[in-house]
């Protein structure tokens, strides 16, 4: 059952990376604003490590993720990028992560 639940958990992270990336890379200049919701997946779906690793993991994960998406929209000329999209998507990334191990230790009892 907590493989089945790792993997829905993994399933679901990458469904949100991905509607990030299309929000991202539309032609509308409306952006995804955070990363909170892919911190909160990534955390629930790496539930069998210690909370300390599961949020050191998310936070790369994400801020991975948006140094990957500042870095290519540098190629689009109609996108602007800039450190603080950088930073603050990657604090988003760790509240969402924070709040996936809380949910975490309370649902499971890890």
């Amino acid at each position: 059952m907590e493989q089945r639940r790792a993997w829905l958990w993994w399933a679901l992270a990458g469904i949100v990376a991905l509607w990030l990336l299309w929000m991202t890379f539309r032609p509308i200049q409306t952006v995804a604003a955070d990363l909170a919701p892919l911190g909160v997946t990534l955390a629930l779906a790496l539930g069998d490590q210690p909370a300390g690793r599961r949020l050191l993991l998310a936070l790369l994960i994400g801020a991975s993720l948006s140094l990957t998406i500042e870095i290519t929209r540098m190629t689009i000329p109609s996108r602007i990028t800039a450190r603080e999209d950088w930073l603050l998507n990657t604090t988003g990334t760790g509240i969402g992560a924070l709040i996936g191990c809380r949910m975490t230790r309370r649902s499971f009892g890890n």
